[in-house]
Parts: structure tokens; C-alpha cells; sequence
């Protein structure tokens, strides 16, 4: 494990006896550091508006005065909320020094603050950090150039020690989710702040404010390493901020969670070599749960994609790297999160390397006997993950995170005339969807951040990309099936199961999507303005309408068979609903979805008035001859 100086692990959990049993694992795999600042709960002080989804994602993420007060931001959240955080952190602080680790705190930072804040103190009051498109309201972050800001974070960052004094890193991430640095390029509703500090220089604005936080550690007798995430600053801001870091401060690069593209995008590569020519070498970021595109998959089995993301990684001149998604279930952690450490171990130079790589991790698990169908699962998986077209989406409707947890489409019925339900039949999907202010999306397929703009012939590319994802996903759900018919009642056997519903529960969540897309795409056509080119396929997309709803039917009951029958969680969810958490009573959901499908099936005739059953007699080259002679003569 020589390549990175410093190895940060991702795996944060609010049950302190996995905390303890993930510190064992994450220091006997080499790392240095761990992540150690969740949240108790939500905090309710940034949900005022209930109708507000938009809220729930600053609400979910922890903020250093989310932890401790200071002398300028106090009484903006509860005592109690502070004081439950502070333990929580206390106690992990415990675990990490008995394990011999340090402490990274993952801070979104600087977040917006209630109005109440500022009528207190107008002159804090720096950018505007909602998403137009989606908030209810105009929220504003405190203004980092103001001096008074500055002793805030200092003193914050002091106190912050002081409760968990094993800290090491504070990895901020800002200009996205209700964070926001004044005039910088990246922020949602565009560059904006208070007029004074417009033409401050961002390397300058930003330096000053980690040079605070820094001090702070000193105060406290702590050292302090501060990693900053600028994938929302833009490239000017960037290289600007790059050229000013103080010491012990650094770049965060992602490898990108795109596994049919370079892991290190070209843009990632040159700021990592531009990092460590200016002496402050990056640190580079991989998630083996790929949380964003796979969304509400647990413990999704990319391993290959593991392997291949920590090999290129390794041929970069980061000299850090942090580890995300690191979590326990049934049968320790993940098998992906095992692939990052084998191959950061061992990082892997050929796809042969990589192969036995994975066989090794598929022996371990399952035993000798078993590995072979096992590794070829997960290859099956990877082959799909490749031809996933989510690089080229640009609205973000083909990421489970915006679609089946953002849209709500795993608990949400296909039905063909999305208006004919009732205000309590959308309301159970429809609270926390992802949405749009505009009524006018209410009965979209396809919202993400208000943009309905697809149509048949658009999603004809990415439906053919889903058949083929998905028959190499049959064929991994087959392979581990024939392999459990043969395995007997062994603990090995026990385990290839566990591994065979992950694989199921993936193959249901692209299922759902492909599913979505087919009838989501008819319906815009049908419904726009461009029927007429259509119409004498109208017949033929009224069926394809109808078999993409009934394989959603068979889909979900396929869902509420894998969720029943597994130990372990397939599907993440939460115990409070929000934007992007899932309740825990899905089944429930599914079978109500089921419910609603049935009933509205015969609503077809509401979305083709008037077209028959398809004849399967499509028009053949000759029809279309013998028309244009027609109307030749």
C-alpha cells in the first residue's frame, strides 16, 4: 500500500458496534484514516417548508455548527440536535484512537442558514445556493470573506478538536446540495454574492478561510490536513484555488462514477498532474457503491470496475486516496469494497491480474467450487455496467438516483394516463419526488430538475443499451442460479445466495429503468406534438406500452420475492423519507404499485383512442413502394 501517502476509508455508521468492527477491518487493510462525521438525524431546522424537498439534502449533511456553536452562529440549530451529534462524534473519536486511527470529517460547507439568522446579521449574508429549478425558496450561505465569518470557523474548527481530538482531515465540499462560496462559477442560480467582495481573487478568498480553519486546529493542539472537493467550482476557480493552497491543504479529484468511460477523466488527469507540480498533491476518490448512478442498489457487486477504477488511479501522481462506501453485511464487508483493498494491496498491471484479483476475492467468499460461477456473475455484471449510456446523459434520467429514488420510479405505478389517478393514489409516490415547482410536470415521466424534453426516436438508443444490459444481467442472475441448484446447504452455498439476490436486485433496478423509458417515451410522443409521425405505428406502440407495464408488474413482484427472501438489505432506505431516501416499507409500496397497474391497465384506450390491437403486419419496403406510386399517379 506504498502508492498513497495518506488512505482515508469512507465508512461511517451510527451503530457504534459496526463502527468499531469496520475501524478493526479499515486499519488491518492499511488505512490511516476513517470517516467519523454523521449525522445523528436530520436537521430540522433546515426543513421549515415541508413541501420543500429540495431542503432534505443540506438537511442530511453534517456542517461543523451542526456539531459545535460559536460565538457568531448559535441557536440556529437545537441544543439537543448539537449535543446528540457531538456525542455520536465523541464516542467514534474513542473507537479511532483505540484502533490507532485518525478522524476525517466530511463537512458541507459553508451551508445556508435560516433567514432568522440573517435579519440578525444582514451584513453575513453572502451567495444565493438553491437550485432554481427545484427549491421553493431562495437560501443563502454566511460569507466567507467577512472577518467575523473567518473567527467563526476558527473557533468552530477549535471546538471541533476538542470533542474528537483523533481528528486528522476535513474534507469540504461546497457549491452544491446548500452550500456556497460567493461569485463562484459553479454555484446553481450563477455567480452572485454581495457586491464588496466581488473582486476578490477566489485562490485568495479561499486560502483566507482555510488558513482560519487551520489555526483553529493549532488552537486546539491538533494538526490538520484540509482536503477541498471543487468538482462545482468550475476550471477557472479550480486552478486559481490550486495556486493559492496554503500547506497541509490539497485538491479532491473523483475518478468518476462511470464505468464505460476513463475512470480519470482527461479533466481529473491534468488537475492531478497540475496538483502535484504546484507541491500539493491531490487526493483522488473512489466509491466502490458508485452511490450516485446506482442509486438505492446496496452493495452493488461492480467488482471488476473496482479493480480497473484502483489501477488507474495508481498511475496517477495523487499522493492520497480516499475510500468511499465501506460498509458491513451479512458476509463482512462487500466484495467490492474487498477489490479496493486487494487492489490497492496489490494494485493489478493487466486485465489478468485483474482476473486473478477477482478470483481470489470469489474464493474467499464461496469457496474454491463455487469462485468460477461466482466471478463470472460479477463479469456479466461488469459487461452490462460497460454499455450503460449514463456518460451521455445529460439530464440525468438514466441514473437511478434521479430516477428510481429522485422520481420515485420503484414505487411508482406505470400506468398510461398518469392524470387519471387520484390525488391519494399520486400522493404516496409523489411527497418527496424529486420535482419541480411547475404543476405542469406533476403527470411527467421524466422530470429531473425540471426538464421533460424526450421523445420516442430520443430514446430508442438508450432502450437498445438496456436489452443488451440486461441480457448479460439474465445471463449472471442464470449463472448463479445453476450453480445453487448444485451447491447444497453449505455456508459457501449460503453465501453464493446472498450474492445472487445483490445481482437480482441490480437486474430489477435497470429492469424498472428500461421499463420506464419504453412507456415513459410512448407517452411523450402520444401525448406532444408529433404524433402524426407516428400514427401508423400507433398500433404497434400501444402494445409496446402495454408489455413494458405488464414486465413491470412481473418486475416488482420479482422485487417483493428477492427483499422478502434476503437477510440483508438489497435496496437502501431510510427510517425518515426524504429526497433520495426510500422508506423501509417497500413492500408494502410494491404491492400497492401492483394494485395500481391492474386497475389502470384499461386506461390504454385513454392514450390510443380508437387504435386496435397490433396485427404484428408491419408495413414492408414493398407497402411503402406501392404508396409512393400511389401517390405518384
Amino acid at each position: 500500500m506504498a502508492k498513497f501517502q495518506l488512505r482515508i476509508a469512507n465508512a461511517d455508521t451510527n451503530d457504534l458496534r459496526d463502527y468499531d468492527r469496520l475501524a478493526a477491518f479499515v486499519k488491518k487493510s492499511g488505512f490511516h484514516a476513517m470517516s467519523c462525521g454523521a449525522l445523528f438525524e436530520l436537521s430540522e431546522a433546515q426543513m421549515a417548508d415541508p413541501l420543500d424537498s429540495w431542503v432534505r439534502f443540506t438537511a442530511g449533511a453534517a456542517g461543523i455548527t451542526k456539531f459545535v456553536e460559536t460565538a457568531l452562529v448559535n441557536a440556529v440549530f437545537s441544543k439537543s440536535h448539537i449535543e446528540k451529534n457531538a456525542a455520536l462524534l465523541a464516542e467514534k473519536s474513542k473507537i479511532l484512537a483505540r484502533h490507532d486511527l485518525k478522524g476525517a470529517f466530511r463537512a458541507l460547507e459553508p451551508q445556508w442558514l435560516p433567514e432568522s439568522f440573517y435579519e440578525k446579521h444582514p451584513e453575513i449574508r453572502g451567495p444565493r445556493v438553491d437550485h432554481p429549478g427545484v427549491a421553493r425558496s431562495h437560501y443563502y450561505s454566511p460569507c466567507i470573506d467577512r472577518p467575523e465569518v473567518l473567527a467563526h470557523y476558527r473557533e468552530a474548527v477549535r471546538k471541533l478538536f476538542e470533542i474528537a481530538p483523533e481528528m486528522l482531515v476535513l474534507n469540504l465540499w461546497g457549491n452544491d446540495s446548500g452550500a456556497g462560496i460567493c461569485w463562484c462559477h459553479g454555484l446553481y442560480p450563477g455567480r452572485n454574492g454581495p457586491d464588496f467582495c466581488r473582486n476578490i481573487p477566489m485562490g485568495k478568498r479561499i486560502a483566507k478561510w482555510f488558513r482560519a480553519m487551520l489555526a483553529g486546529a493549532k488552537d486546539a493542539g491538533g494538526k490538520l490536513e484540509i482536503t477541498q472537493n471543487t468538482h462545482a467550482f468550475g476550471r477557472n476557480d479550480t486552478y486559481e484555488i490550486l495556486a493559492a493552497l496554503p500547506r497541509h491543504t490539497r485538491l479532491a479529484v473523483g475518478t468518476g462514477p462511470f464505468p464505460n468511460e476513463p475512470f480519470v477523466c482527461p479533466e481529473s488527469r491534468d488537475l492531478i498532474k497540475a496538483s502535484a507540480e504546484a507541491k500539493r498533491p491531490a487526493i483522488i476518490t473512489l466509491d466502490p457503491t458508485m452511490v450516485y448512478p446506482l442509486g438505492p442498489v446496496a452493495r452493488p457487486p461492480v467488482v471488476y470496475f473496482v479493480f480497473d477504477a484502483v489501477r488507474e488511479a495508481a498511475k496517477s501522481p495523487a499522493a492520497a486516496v480516499a475510500v468511499g462506501g465501506i460498509a458491513l453485511g451479512a458476509d463482512g464487508v462487500s466484495a467490492s469494497a474487498e477489490a479496493v483493498v486487494s487492489a490497492l494491496s496489490r494494485t493489478p498491471k493487466t486485465w489478468a491480474d485483474i482476473e486473478r484479483g477477482v478470483l481470489r476475492i470469489a474464493g474467499g467468499l464461496v469457496g474454491r467450487d463455487l469462485s468460477t460461477a461466482l466471478a463470472s456473475a460479477w463479469h456479466d455484471v461488469d459487461a452490462a455496467c460497460r454499455i450503460w449510456p449514463n456518460n451521455g446523459d445529460v439530464n440525468h434520467h438514466l441514473y437511478p438516483f434521479y430516477s428510481s429514488l429522485g422520481d420515485r420510479w420503484l414505487v411508482r405505478p406505470i400506468v398510461p394516463a398518469p392524470e387519471r389517478l387520484t390525488a391519494d393514489e399520486k400522493a404516496y409516490y409523489s411527497v418527496h419526488r424529486h420535482g419541480s415547482r411547475d404543476p405542469v410536470f406533476e403527470d411527467s415521466f421524466f422530470i429531473s430538475e425540471s426538464v421533460k424534453n424526450y421523445h420516442v426516436d430520443d430514446f430508442k438508443w438508450p432502450l437498445g443499451a438496456y436489452n443488451t444490459m440486461l441480457s448479460h444481467m439474465n445471463r449472471a442472475v442464470a449463472t448463479l442460479e445453476t450453480a445453487l441448484e448444485a451447491a447444497g446447504d453449505t455456508q459457501e452455498a449460503r453465501r453464493l445466495k446472498n450474492q445472487y439476490y445483490h445481482v437480482a436486485a441490480l437486474r430489477a433496478v435497470w429492469r424498472n429503468q428500461r421499463n420506464v423509458l419504453q412507456c415513459g417515451s410512448i407517452i411523450e410522443f402520444v401525448t406532444g406534438q408529433r404524433l402524426s409521425e407516428f400514427e401508423e405505428q400507433a398500433a404497434t406502440y400501444r402494445r409496446l406500452f402495454l408489455e413494458g407495464m405488464d414486465d413491470e408488474v412481473d418486475n416488482t413482484r420479482e422485487m417483493i420475492r428477492l427483499i422478502n427472501e434476503s437477510s440483508e438489505k438489497l435496496i437502501s432506505t431510510g427510517k425518515r423519507e426524504s429526497s433520495f431516501v426510500l422508506p423501509e416499507n417497500l413492500v408494502e409500496l410494491f404491492e400497492k404499485k401492483i394494485a395500481l397497474m391492474q386497475a389502470h391497465r384499461g386506461d390504454i384506450d385513454a392514450l390510443f383512442p380508437g387504435v386496435g390491437e397490433d396485427d404484428f403486419n408491419p408495413e414492408t419496403y414493398g407497402d411503402i413502394d406501392e404508396n409512393l406510386d400511389a401517390e405518384g399517379k
